[in-house]
C-alpha cells in the first residue's frame, strides 16, 4: 500500500498450542496421529530427513521484533537446529506413553523424489538486526503442546485433524456431564430473605442482612472489624487500599496462588516478591520468607489453600521482627483453623471470599475484609466508604461528611447480603457434609497412594480445614492432562488449578521470584482437583474414584 512500510518474514515450522492438526504442519499431525486409539505416526521416508521447528511463542516474538524494526527486506523467522523426522516422531511417541498411553507406532513410507534430505533457515539476519535468537527448546515445546492437546476434548482432537468427521460415535464421549465439578449450595431460604430484604428500601447494603451477617462473622473469627464486600477481589483492594500501598513498596507472595492476590497490589503500584510453596501443603514455605525481606517490604500474603492453614505461628513472628504487616489471603478458608485461631483473624487483615465456588456463596459474588489491629479499624473504615468519613454521620456523631483519603466502592448489597445470610446461617451443616465427602475420598483413594500412583493432600498438625477441595498430585504434568481427559470421557469433571502466576507476563514484568523454584512449578503442573459439592452422592464419588483407578490401572500395565 503506498506510503506505508512493509515488512517481510518467512516463517519456518511453526508449532504449539491451538494449531490444528489438519493443515499440513508434521507437528500437529504426529501428536494428534499419536494420541488416538492403537495411534499411528505416518512419515514418509526413512525418517532420516532433516527439518527445523520453532514453538509459536518464538514465532510470535521474532515477529514482533521485526515490525518494531526498520528492517524492511525479506528475513527468516524460524529455528536453526536441526532434527531428524524419526527422531521427532520418537520424541512424540515417548510424550505420549509418558501419559500411561500405549506407545504409538511409528510406520514409514515411500518418499517422494523432489523431497529435500534437509531443511534449514538461515537466521542468522534476524539474530544480527533483531538481536532475536529461539528461546523454547524442541523438548519443552513438544511437551507443552502434547499437554494442550489433552487439554482439549477427544473429539476436539478429533475435529482438529479432520474438521468433516462426525467423531462422537469414535470418542465415547457421554452426551451429558454425570459429575459436575462444583455446585453452589442452595439453602432454600435464599428467595424469602433477598424478598425481605427488598421491602426494607436498602438495596445498597447497610441493611438488616448486612448487619446480621457482620456480626455473626465478627463474632466466629473475634476480629475488631468487618467490611462485607461485592467480591473476595474488592475485600484484598480494600486491605491494599488500608495500608496505604504505593509504588515501590514489595509485596512477598506465593505465586501458586489467584491472580487477585497480586492485582490488589498492583494496582496500587507495588512490587511483587514471589517465593516457593511446600510441597505438602501448597502453600507458602515459611522458611523462604525472610530471605525476600528488603527494607521496601510492606506486606506478606500468606494464601491459605484449599482451606488448609499456612505455618502462621513463623510468619508472624518474621513480620514482627521486621515491622511488616501481614494480609491473610484467607478466600477459601471459612471455619478453617490454625490452632483454634479461625483463618483470617491471625494476620493484621484477613480477607474471605463468597463466590460461587467457594463454600458458601453471597449469591455468586461477594467477600469480607476482618481487620485485627485496633491502628488500622479507623482507616478501612474510611476506605470502605469512599474514602469518607460518612460512617461517622451514620452513627449520628457529625451532621456531615468529607473525603478524606482515596477510598473504594466495593460495598456488599443488601441482596448479596439477604442470600449470605441463608448461607452462614446452614454453614456448619455445609461443612460436616464437605468433611464427610473430603474424608471418603481420602480412604477411597489410600490404595493408589500406597501403590505409588498418586500423591493425597497432607493436613499438618494443629490445622482444622474445612475440605474446601480434595486433590491429588500424579507423576507428570502430561499425565495430569491424560487423567482428566479421561475422565471427561466418563462424564466426570475434574479440574487442574492456578498456573504460577511468576510465570506469566505480568508476573514477570511487574515481580520477581526469590530464591529457586523447586516445587511452584512442578507441583502445580501435577495437581488434580476433584469434584466436591454438598450435593455429590457415595455413588458419584465412587464414580470419579473408579475412574481415576481405572485410568492407573490402564497407565500401569501400558508401563509393562
Amino acid at each position: 500500500m503506498h506510503g506505508s512500510d512493509i515488512r517481510i518474514a518467512r516463517i519456518f515450522n511453526a508449532y504449539g498450542p491451538g494449531m490444528p492438526g489438519s493443515d499440513g504442519r508434521v507437528v500437529s499431525n504426529f501428536i494428534s496421529a499419536a494420541m488416538e486409539d492403537n495411534g499411528t505416526i505416518d512419515i514418509t521416508g526413512d525418517g532420516s530427513a532433516v527439518r527445523c521447528f520453532q514453538y509459536i511463542s518464538d514465532c510470535v516474538a521474532g515477529l514482533t521484533r521485526l515490525m518494531e524494526s526498520d528492517y524492511l527486506k525479506p528475513m527468516n523467522i524460524g529455528n536453526d537446529i536441526p532434527c531428524r523426522i524419526g527422531d521427532l516422531a520418537n520424541m512424540v511417541a515417548d510424550l505420549v506413553a509418558s501419559t500411561g498411553s500405549s506407545r504409538p507406532t511409528i510406520t514409514y513410507h515411500p518418499k517422494p523424489i523432489d523431497d529435500p534430505i534437509m531443511r534449514q533457515p538461515d537466521i542468522s539476519l534476524a539474530k544480527d538486526v533483531l538481536q532475536w535468537t529461539p528461546s523454547v527448546s524442541l523438548e519443552e515445546g513438544l511437551q507443552r503442546t502434547v499437554s494442550w492437546f489433552y487439554s482439549i476434548s477427544n473429539q476436539d482432537i478429533q475435529a482438529k485433524r479432520d474438521p468433516m468427521t462426525d467423531t462422537t460415535e469414535k470418542t465415547h464421549l457421554p452426551k451429558e456431564i454425570l459429575v459436575p465439578f462444583s455446585k453452589p449450595f442452595i439453602a432454600e431460604t435464599e428467595t424469602s430473605n433477598i424478598r425481605a430484604a427488598m421491602r426494607e428500601n436498602q438495596l445498597s447494603g447497610g441493611g438488616t442482612f448486612s448487619k446480621r451477617c457482620q456480626e455473626t462473622l465478627q463474632q466466629r473469627l473475634g476480629s475488631l472489624s468487618v467490611i462485607l464486600t461485592a467480591s473476595g477481589t474488592s475485600a484484598l483492594e480494600v486491605a491494599a487500599l488500608t495500608l496505604d500501598i504505593k509504588p515501590g513498596d514489595e509485596i512477598i507472595l506465593p505465586s501458586y496462588t489467584f491472580v487477585s492476590t497480586a492485582n490488589a497490589f498492583v494496582l496500587r503500584g507495588a512490587s511483587l516478591v514471589f517465593v516457593d510453596i511446600r510441597p505438602d501443603t501448597m502453600n507458602i514455605d515459611e522458611s523462604k520468607i525472610e530471605a525476600a525481606i528488603t527494607d521496601r517490604t510492606k506486606v506478606i500474603v500468606p494464601v491459605h489453600y484449599a482451606g488448609v492453614a499456612c505455618e502462621m505461628d513463623s510468619i508472624m513472628s518474621i513480620a514482627a521482627k521486621h515491622g511488616i504487616v501481614v494480609i491473610e489471603d484467607a478466600a477459601q478458608g471459612i471455619l478453617s483453623k490454625y490452632k483454634g485461631r479461625p483463618l483470617g483473624s491471625i494476620g493484621h487483615i484477613g480477607c474471605m471470599s463468597f463466590h460461587e465456588s467457594k463454600n458458601i456463596t453471597s449469591g455468586g459474588q461477594g467477600g469480607a475484609v476482618f481487620i485485627n489491629d485496633k491502628s488500622l479499624v479507623a482507616r478501612a473504615e474510611l476506605v470502605s466508604e469512599k474514602g469518607t468519613d460518612r460512617i461517622q454521620l451514620l452513627r449520628g456523631k457529625q451532621s456531615s461528611y468529607h473525603w478524606q483519603c482515596i477510598g473504594s466502592g466495593s460495598d456488599m448489597s443488601e441482596i448479596q447480603a439477604a442470600y449470605l445470610w441463608s448461607q452462614l446461617e446452614a454453614l456448619e451443616m455445609i461443612t460436616d457434609k464437605r468433611l464427610s465427602l473430603w474424608c471418603r475420598y481420602h480412604e477411597l483413594l489410600q490404595p493408589m497412594s500406597k501403590q505409588g500412583q498418586i500423591v493425597l493432600p497432607t493436613i499438618p498438625t494443629g490445622v482444622q480445614h474445612n475440605a474446601h477441595i480434595y486433590f491429588v498430585r500424579v507423576r507428570t504434568a502430561l499425565e495430569r492432562e491424560a487423567a482428566m481427559s479421561f475422565m471427561r470421557r466418563r462424564g466426570i469433571v475434574a479440574s487442574a488449578h492456578y498456573k504460577p502466576l511468576h510465570a506469566s507476563a505480568p508476573g514477570t514484568a511487574m515481580g520477581r521470584f526469590i530464591g529457586s523454584d523447586e516445587f511452584t512449578t512442578q507441583e502445580s503442573a501435577k495437581l488434580i482437583r476433584l469434584p466436591l459439592f454438598h450435593e455429590m452422592t457415595e455413588e458419584a464419588q465412587n464414580s470419579v474414584v473408579g475412574a481415576l483407578r481405572a485410568f492407573c490401572e490402564t497407565k500401569s500395565m501400558a508401563r509393562l
